[in-house]
């Protein structure tokens, strides 16, 4: 599938508690890390490299405005063979999902709808809020001039 690339590069997309745990990221060989919480703070900032986004999880925030710095940062870091990130927000559910989502539309030219699925068949409890199903779905909108998924197709649900 095209996204093995992404499996290759990318470490994973988990909790603010692996993020802040120096024996998980130690293990894991994180040299990145995407921080989309208010909840936990970037605790090794003398050794990782960090983007963070003090967003909360909630339907009026609007993380579409954060896409590309956070598309940017990923690809950046993905330059290195040896890179791994991990995208983290309170519970790995909602906040970093759309992140994940956001980067594998743009990166790969998939439909919301192909990034869901691929991403909910490794990661069953992937959940964006509703307004970050919205703003993804502009988001496909804006990527492909045409909206191909829609909110109410009960795989969000």
């Amino acid at each position: 599938m095209f996204f093995l690339f992404f499996l290759l590069l990318i470490s994973c997309l988990g909790t603010g508690h692996q993020a802040t745990n120096w024996k998980v990221v130690r293990d894991l060989k994180l040299t990145h890390i995407i921080n989309i919480s208010i909840e936990h703070q970037c605790v090794f900032s003398d050794k990782i490299q960090y983007l963070h986004l003090e967003l909360e999880d909630k339907e009026d925030v609007f993380l579409k405005g954060r896409f590309d710095e956070a598309i940017s940062f990923m690809s950046k870091a993905m330059e290195s063979s040896s890179s791994r990130i991990l995208v983290h927000c309170n519970l790995g559910i909602s906040r970093s999902t759309t992140l994940i989502l956001a980067y594998l539309m743009k990166t790969y030219n998939a439909t919301l709808y192909e990034a869901f699925k691929f991403l909910r068949h490794r990661r069953p409890i992937v959940c964006p809020n509703l307004g970050f199903l919205r703003q993804l779905i502009e988001y496909e909108s804006t990527l492909f001039s045409y909206t191909y998924t829609d909110v109410n197709d009960p795989i969000f649900y």
